[in-house]
């Protein structure tokens, strides 16, 4: 009994001292500029736009894209890698992305860019 009682009282004093202890300090954020934090708004970055052809015969869809961008040290698309495998999408987005331009990071970095093309039914052919 006395050691059911020892481990009780134990475990109470484990609790109040966590209770009153203070919560372990918040990390700082890395500063503006450090390697570990990227800007990864384009600088230039046109919207693509799907070809008349590829929209008519698409007519009354959603289709929907992404992409894996990489970007080099110099702010450039330097790759583009489809996420979702449409060939005809793909060949007209691409292109596009490949254009893009972000800040420089410090190191090469990826990040995925996504788009949804909403094509209406009665499109001209």
């Amino acid at each position: 009994m006395l050691e059911r009682m020892t481990g009780v009282l134990l475990l109470a004093v484990a609790l109040v001292a966590c209770a009153h202890s203070e919560p372990p300090p918040q990390s700082e954020p890395p500063p503006p500029g450090s390697p570990h934090r990227f800007n990864l708004n384009p600088i230039v970055h046109p919207r693509p736009e799907l070809p008349n052809e590829l929209r008519a015969n698409h007519q009354g869809q959603n289709l929907a894209v992404a992409y894996v961008l990489s970007i080099g040290v110099d702010g450039h698309v330097h790759a583009v890698r489809s996420l979702t495998k449409m060939p005809d999408v793909d060949a007209a987005v691409i292109p596009v992305l490949q254009t893009w331009t972000y800040p420089p990071p410090a190191l090469p970095i990826q990040t995925v860019v996504s788009f949804e093309f909403a094509i209406p039914l009665g499109h001209p052919r």
